[in-house]
């Protein structure tokens, strides 16, 4: 718990620091539609931009793609590419089937049961929450925009957010909090999953991000309701 709490506070000061302000806000230009009415609009005001609006996710994706699409270009290794979709698999549920029998092996019938079904109850919150995301935001995916060739085929159409990272990082944390001993070995391979995802091309990294903080956040919801949090 305390490990997710330091997560949210981390990004929570990021989003005040004088370069996340410079990211993200926009200057309010008297003349834009989106500026307010009557010249309410003042010099030196910022305001946080509309997250649907086009002309900011395209900024956004723009200046990404600055970033990624000389290393996405660059040539990759068989290995990498077997060690990364290796990992998305892990990432497509099947690293939980591996992690629910250690679990009952190393408490009881009772503990391993309970453990389940509340693991699939948040989990499935999780991934209604990152459906209704992506319906939102329609995001294409960065093969689609960039002419790349996706080093794996992707489940669904679009991209924000995550839905790997964020399942992932929900499930972690939320186990996490249960069998604390789990944290260690799960959190690497979460970061693995995330990683997997760009550099397959399937993914920005803002994708990543994101899915990892929702996911967090509906981890650190979960374990505040009772019924969820205790045996």
């Amino acid at each position: 718990m305390l490990l997710v709490e330091q997560h949210l506070r981390f990004f929570w000061s990021f989003l005040h620091s004088p370069k996340c302000t410079h990211f993200l806000y926009t200057y309010t230009d008297p003349h834009s539609p989106r500026a307010p009415k009557q010249g309410a609009s003042r010099p030196g005001v910022w305001y946080l931009p509309d997250v649907a609006d086009e002309d900011f996710k395209e900024r956004i994706t723009r200046i990404e793609s600055d970033k990624l699409l000389r290393w996405w270009r660059q040539p990759t290794s068989s290995i990498n590419r077997t060690i990364m979709r290796f990992a998305t698999w892990l990432g497509d549920g099947w690293l939980w089937g591996f992690v629910f029998p250690v679990i009952l092996w190393r408490t009881d019938l009772e503990i391993g049961l309970s453990t389940l079904w509340r693991g699939l109850l948040v989990g499935a919150v999780s991934v209604a929450i990152y459906k209704y995301l992506k319906n939102r935001f329609n995001r294409p995916r960065p093969f689609e925009r960039q002419g790349l060739e996706p080093l794996q085929a992707p489940p669904d159409e679009f991209s924000f957010p995550s839905g790997h990272t964020m399942n992932n990082a929900c499930t972690t944390f939320f186990l996490g909090h249960l069998h604390p001993w789990l944290l260690p070995y799960l959190l690497p391979i979460t970061v693995l999953v995330a990683f997997s995802r760009v550099y397959l091309r399937v993914h920005y990294a803002t994708d990543v991000v994101m899915g990892y903080l929702l996911g967090s956040g509906v981890a650190f919801i979960a374990y505040h309701i009772p019924i969820l949090s205790h045996f």
